[in-house]
C-alpha cells in the first residue's frame, strides 16, 4: 500500500471498496475505501427506502501507516427514489475539503449538518481531489430520522437485545448456583464424621 511497493494503477479497489467506507465497517481490519492512483471516485449508500436526511459525518484517509493518500475536494448528492436513480437525477447536499491528516496524531471528524433537511433514498461521496497518490476515506455516516414504523422496529430489535441479554445473565447464574450446590456436596461427603455421645451414659468401673 505504499507508493513506493504499489504498482502504477493498483486494483485497491478489491481490497478496500465501498463496502469498507461504511461507519460499520471502520473497525475492520483494512477498514477504509481507497481509489485508483490519482483517480477521482465515488460511491453510493442505499438506505433501503427513502428517509429524512438531517446532515452527514466524513473521516478522511491517510492508509494507515503508509501515509500517502487522501480526500482532498469532496462532494455528497442524494437522489430521494429509485425512479429518480434511474434518471440520474441527483442533487447536491454538501461539499468541502478535507484536510490533509498524514502528521495528525488523530484523524479528526468532519460534521455537516444540513440547513434544511432532505429526502434521500440514496447518498453518493465523491473524492474530486486527493492527496498524495490518490484518494480514499476512513468512512462515511448519515444522519437523518427514522420513519416511525423503522423506530418502533428499531426500538423492537433494542428490547430484544437488553431481553436477551437478561435471559444471558440468568443462565450464567443458575449455572453458577448449580456449581456450588455440587461444591458443597462434595465437601459434605468428604467431611469426617465423629460418634455422638448418648445422652445418660454412664461412665466408671462394673459393680
Amino acid at each position: 500500500r505504499s507508493k513506493h511497493a504499489l504498482p502504477k494503477d493498483p486494483p485497491l479497489s478489491l481490497l478496500f471498496g465501498a463496502a469498507k467506507a461504511l461507519y460499520y465497517a471502520a473497525d475492520d481490519e483494512g477498514g477504509f475505501w481507497l481509489l485508483k492512483n490519482m483517480t477521482p471516485g465515488s460511491f453510493v449508500v442505499d438506505l433501503g427506502g427513502t428517509r429524512t436526511v438531517t446532515g452527514f459525518a466524513v473521516k478522511n484517509t491517510r492508509n494507515d501507516s503508509y501515509r500517502d493518500r487522501g480526500t482532498s475536494q469532496y462532494s455528497i448528492h442524494v437522489c430521494p427514489t429509485v425512479a429518480s436513480l434511474k434518471e440520474g437525477k441527483w442533487v447536491a447536499a454538501a461539499h468541502g475539503v478535507l484536510e490533509c491528516v498524514w502528521s495528525a496524531p488523530d484523524i479528526p471528524v468532519v460534521k455537516r449538518e444540513l440547513k434544511a433537511a432532505v429526502q434521500a433514498r440514496y447518498v453518493r461521496f465523491t473524492a474530486e481531489t486527493w492527496y498524495g497518490c490518490g484518494a480514499g476515506l476512513e468512512w462515511l455516516q448519515v444522519f437523518g430520522e427514522l420513519p416511525e414504523e423503522d423506530a418502533l422496529l428499531a426500538d423492537l430489535g433494542e428490547q430484544r437485545r437488553l431481553l436477551g441479554e437478561v435471559y444471558r445473565e440468568k443462565a450464567a447464574l443458575e449455572h453458577r448456583v448449580q456449581e456450588l450446590a455440587r461444591d458443597k456436596a462434595a465437601l459434605e461427603r468428604r467431611a469426617p464424621v465423629f460418634p455422638q455421645k448418648e445422652h445418660g451414659e454412664e461412665h466408671g468401673a462394673p459393680s
